[in-house]
């Protein structure tokens, strides 16, 4: 085995190699002493520093003296493909400069990337990844520190990541890392030990970091991020925290944590170094961000037109959200590993929003969260809407409490603390669950169960809310009831539906009715008793009857409703 040591920079290689070795040693001038010889590599494996890749099936010379070394022919494998060094050490010609200097030409495929767990998030990235492109290094060392300089076009390497990060094989992203001292810590070896790293890729985004190596791992000072935006000037980067400034056609953050929280390296595999490090990811998450999106996708919800600005506390997010389907505040705790002696702890949203506006289409989005596979990554709610809009139709204040469990049977239930909806002319409170009753996907059945109180200050105006306007006149009074259905909470699947409610109105007028012994009988008809518990008479009644009270107890089963006390 033979090692060099520079400071801290570590050079090992492994195997039988042809050794050349020469010694000048003068008896009366020993400070003249010199040493010179060579070491012939055939097919050895080596590894420059611990944070790059081995290169195996090594070959050629490295020629070396008590000056330095030299690299002469030498070629191997790396990252799965050919590799071809040269370059040296010798004395840097100014104070700043590094004395080693490797430069690498190869080529690397995802197979290799992948096999590589010591590049750490890069290696993560190519689990996403197939082909190979070529790609040119330069590796230093100075004050015991790795410098490396990486440059590739990725043509050949396909990406199958979020936008815009995503690529075909052969559509070119020039990528550029750079990793270096700062000039502070370069000038001086009594300055603080600090690097800065940059990433540049293509039109797509740019990254800057200051970071600190005084420690056991690499500390994040301060940061900057650009995501989709010119690169006219280079990044200013903040006092402290990292910044982040983002304008994209779409952004996808669920994808972006399925990618960055893809499965560690196999048990045995190399360490990652710190920079790679899972839980040091973080680190390198922007504080505060500014975003641009015609679209963004959280939590299964696309929302369109986004100008958001958010600030970050360790894995708290706070923002403020303008966007064509709402307005307001939002808080987002992301729900945490499970821990050894218990559940994972839960994620949580919460929000207070001026509007929020769900169409139609976005029934499947809300029905699809409970198809998550673990308990724990379904958030709690505690949101508060001054102006809720559901399928086009404006229901005044929402105001939603509700938290994740595992029910005895090891299914999945929201609990349901408060359902309630408030508008001038009723206000509507209710409780329950909404649980997952078996299956996944498209053939996952869920089952919405609601305790809940009607309170009506107008029946005329709250059917007019929902589009049935001119139906009657005035009309207040309660309905109560317990009631559960197939389905989500805000999409009542009547079919399916069972249960029972009390219903007491009074003092109402129905508008243009004709009297008729037959129409006043359909009232009573239990085909279309649901239509008339919406105080909707409108086949029925065509000139005007007012009334003094409806009341009576009606039970539900399977969509059909029956009652034997209506008056």
């Amino acid at each position: 085995v033979i090692v060099g040591r520079s400071s801290n920079a570590e050079t090992t290689a492994t195997g039988m190699a042809g050794l050349q070795l020469g010694l000048s040693l003068p008896v009366s001038k020993m400070a003249q002493s010199s040493v010179r010889g060579s070491v012939t590599l055939a097919g050895n494996e080596v590894r420059f520093v611990p944070e790059a890749p081995t290169v195996s099936g090594a070959r050629g010379v490295v020629q070396f003296s008590d000056h330095g070394f030299t690299l002469v022919g030498v070629q191997g494998r790396a990252l799965g493909g050919e590799l071809h060094l040269e370059g040296g050490m010798k004395a840097p010609p100014a104070a700043q400069e590094s004395a080693v200097r490797v430069r690498a030409r190869g080529t690397a495929t995802a197979e290799g990337l992948r096999a590589s767990p010591q590049l750490g998030l890069l290696s993560r990235l190519a689990q996403h990844a197939s082909g190979s492109a070529a790609y040119t290094l330069s590796l230093g060392v100075r004050r015991g520190e790795p410098e490396i300089q990486v440059a590739s076009d990725l043509v050949g390497l396909a990406l199958a990541a979020p936008a815009p990060l995503g690529k075909a094989a052969q559509a070119p992203l020039p990528v550029r890392f750079d990793n270096q001292l700062t000039r502070e810590a370069a000038a001086s070896d009594g300055a603080p030990l600090q690097d800065q790293v940059t990433l540049e890729l293509g039109g797509v985004a740019r990254l800057a970091y200051v970071r600190a190596l005084d420690g056991g791992h690499a500390r994040v000072l301060r940061g900057a991020v650009a995501v989709g935006e010119p690169a006219a000037a280079p990044l200013s980067l903040p006092e402290q925290g990292v910044f982040a400034n983002a304008v994209l056609a779409g952004l996808d953050t669920d994808a972006w944590r399925a990618l960055l929280n893809a499965p560690a390296p196999a048990p045995g595999a190399a360490p990652a170094p710190p920079l790679a490090d899972a839980g040091q990811i973080p680190d390198y998450l922007p504080t505060r961000l500014a975003v641009r999106a015609a679209t963004l996708t959280l939590q299964g919800r696309t929302v369109h037109d986004v100008v958001a600005g958010a600030t970050r506390a360790g894995a708290l997010w706070r923002a403020n959200v303008s966007a064509r389907e709402l307005d307001g505040y939002l808080e987002y705790q992301p729900g945490g590993a499970p821990a050894a002696d218990g559940p994972a702890p839960q994620g949580r949203l919460y929000a207070r929003l001026a509007r929020l506006a769900m169409p139609q289409a976005a029934d499947a989005q809300v029905d699809a969260l409970l198809d998550a596979q673990q308990p724990g990554k379904l958030p709690a709610l505690d949101i508060v809407v001054q102006d809720f809009e559901l399928h086009g139709r404006r229901l005044g204040r929402i105001d939603i409490e509700a938290r994740n469990r595992a029910t005895q049977d090891g299914q999945r239930e929201w609990r349901l603390a408060r359902f309630n909806l408030a508008a001038p002319e009723a206000t509507f409170t209710s409780s329950g669950s909404w649980a997952l009753l078996g299956g996944a996907g498209g053939e996952a059945r869920r089952r919405s169960s609601m305790n809940f109180e009607l309170d009506i200050r107008d029946s005329g105006e709250l059917l007019a809310r929902f589009g049935m306007d001119g139906v009657l006149r005035r009309g207040k009074g309660r309905i109560t009831g317990q009631v559960g259905w197939l389905g989500s909470p805000l999409s009542p699947d009547y079919r399916s539906m069972t249960g029972q409610m009390n219903v007491n109105m009074e003092a109402g007028q129905f508008l243009k009715a004709d009297p008729g012994l037959a129409k006043l009988l359909g009232v009573l008809s239990l085909q279309s008793l649901p239509r008339r518990l919406t105080l909707d008479f409108r086949d029925v009644f065509s000139e005007g009857f007012a009334f003094d009270f409806v009341r009576g107890d009606v039970h539900v089963d399977k969509g059909v409703a029956t009652t034997n006390n209506l008056q």
